[in-house]
């Protein structure tokens, strides 16, 4: 009886054994992915801040009007004035009502 005991005993521990080793390796490999995955956020996440960092300075409303007045004249654009705007609202909204078909 003892030796059977002992016996499952041996058993339990090996497969116990076995498990903890499976555990241990499969949460180092989960480790590694979780720190690839972060190092892959961090450098979409920089990429982001360049491209707002680029969207921000290329959007710049001095740099616009500059860019407008070097391309003043290629453009063919008028200054803008109160008299230049001609269109009321509801004669803009007609005009998209006839363009959309209604």
């Amino acid at each position: 009886m003892r030796i059977v005991l002992t016996s499952i005993l041996f058993v339990f521990c090996v497969i116990s054994a076995i498990w903890a080793y499976q555990m241990n390796y499969e949460t180092r490999y989960k480790k590694k992915q979780i720190i690839e995955i972060n190092k892959k956020i961090k450098s979409t996440l920089d990429r982001i801040d360049l491209l707002n960092a680029e969207w921000a300075f290329l959007n710049s409303p001095e740099r616009l009007s500059q860019l407008a007045d070097e391309n003043f004249l290629k453009l063919n654009l008028i200054p803008l004035s109160k008299n230049n705007i001609k269109y009321s609202m509801d004669q803009i909204n007609n005009s998209n009502e006839i363009k959309n078909g209604q």
